[in-house]
C-alpha cells in the first residue's frame, strides 16, 4: 500500500496580527499584515479564526501577490446563518481583494469559506479582481464563499 504523506502549511492566524472581529474599527492594515507574511515566506494558510464580521474600510484593501489560501474557521459562507465569518468592505469604490501576479505565475490561490460583502449600489466596489498583469493567474478556488452587494463581484483584469 502507498504511504499517504501530508505537507504542513504554515499558518498565519489574523488575530495574531491584531484583526478583531465584531468592532467597529478597520482590519485591513491587520489582515494584510498576515497576507503579506504569508507570501514573504513562500506560502501558507491565512486563517480567519473568529466567527464575526471583519471590516474593510479602506478602498483597495487586500491585495494577494503569492501563493497562499485565505480561510474562516468552519469552512463556509452564508449570509443566513450565524456563527459565519464575513469581511465586510464599506468603502464605494476601488476592490476589496485584488489577486495580483505582475510579471510572475501564480497557481493555487484559494478564498474558502467565508462572506464577503460590499456597500452595494451600481457603479459601486468590486469584490475580488483577478489582475494578472503581464503574469498569469492559474487555479484559483473560491470555495464556499458568499460574495454580494458589490458591482461586479469577480472581475478579471490586465494591468500591471
Amino acid at each position: 500500500m502507498g504511504e499517504v504523506r501530508t505537507r504542513k502549511v504554515p499558518v498565519y492566524d489574523v488575530l495574531a496580527y491584531g484583526a478583531i472581529p465584531g468592532d467597529s474599527v478597520n482590519d485591513c492594515t491587520e489582515i494584510q499584515a498576515a497576507i503579506t507574511a504569508a507570501v514573504n515566506d513562500g506560502g501558507g494558510d491565512v486563517l480567519l479564526s473568529k466567527v464575526g464580521t471583519y471590516n474593510l474600510n479602506t478602498a483597495n484593501c487586500l491585495t494577494i501577490s503569492g501563493e497562499i489560501r485565505i480561510l474562516a474557521v468552519g469552512g463556509r459562507g452564508s449570509f443566513f446563518e450565524a456563527n459565519t465569518v464575513t469581511l465586510n468592505y464599506s468603502p464605494t469604490t476601488g476592490t476589496a481583494i485584488t489577486v495580483s501576479a505582475g510579471t510572475a505565475t501564480l497557481a493555487g490561490i484559494e478564498l474558502i469559506g467565508f462572506n464577503l460583502v460590499g456597500a452595494g449600489g451600481l457603479n459601486a466596489a468590486d469584490g475580488i479582481l483577478l489582475n494578472k498583469g503581464t503574469g498569469q493567474i492559474l487555479h484559483t478556488k473560491l470555495i464556499g464563499m458568499r460574495v454580494g452587494s458589490f458591482d461586479s463581484c469577480l472581475q478579471q483584469g490586465t494591468a500591471s
